[in-house]
């Protein structure tokens, strides 16, 4: 995808791509990332399961950032050696102006705790009001867990799903975790 091809496909709203278990790469995400300067693409449903996309591809992907009419964006990363470099360079989609819903499957990535920190930052997101946030079979601890309390602080999210099962994460981690039905009324857990 190149960034001048946008303005040949003026009307694209709407994008469903499953490149599901192929070898997209670093340089695949980064192509990919030019989605951001089709003018008005509101809904992106990117499946990138097990392609390779790394920490380059993770912060090339994070630019979406810049759509500016983007609303609703699930980005399926499962297997892809993102890490806590990836995840704090995903935690930037915090700035999309327009984002209200968003799935990020980080399953399987090598994230902890400094990853989970960075993404519990998804809270200053201006209009984000639903979260689906995959961290399964990762190594997030109690500290991570911890940090992700903070997307309480979120104005407008209402709606928030974590996936932590298969982690490092204690006693501690789930009553905290647990405490976040008290503040959100559609909050699931999945430890």
């Amino acid at each position: 995808i190149n960034a001048e091809y946008m303005g040949e496909a003026p009307f694209l709203h709407t994008l469903n791509l499953n490149l599901d278990s192929n070898l997209v790469g670093g340089n695949g995400a980064r192509a990919l990332s030019q989605l951001k300067e089709a003018p008005f693409l509101h809904t992106l449903n990117l499946n990138l399961d097990s392609n390779f996309v790394g920490v380059d591809g993770a912060r090339a992907l994070s630019e979406l950032n810049q759509a500016p009419f983007l609303h609703t964006l699930d980005l399926n990363l499962r297997y892809n050696e993102v890490g806590n470099e990836g995840a704090c360079a995903l935690s930037q989609l915090k700035s999309a102006p327009s984002l209200h819903t968003l799935s990020l499957n980080l399953n399987g990535n090598r994230v902890g705790d400094d990853g989970a920190r960075a993404l519990s930052e998804l809270k200053e997101a201006p209009s984000l009001h639903t979260l689906k946030l995959n961290l399964a079979g990762n190594q997030v601890g109690d500290n991570g867990a911890i940090a992700l309390l903070q997307l309480k602080e979120s104005p407008l999210l209402h709606t928030l799903t974590l996936y932590l099962f298969h982690n490092q994460v204690g006693g501690d981690g789930a009553d905290a975790l647990y405490n976040l039905h008290t503040f959100m009324p559609n909050f699931t857990l999945y430890i």
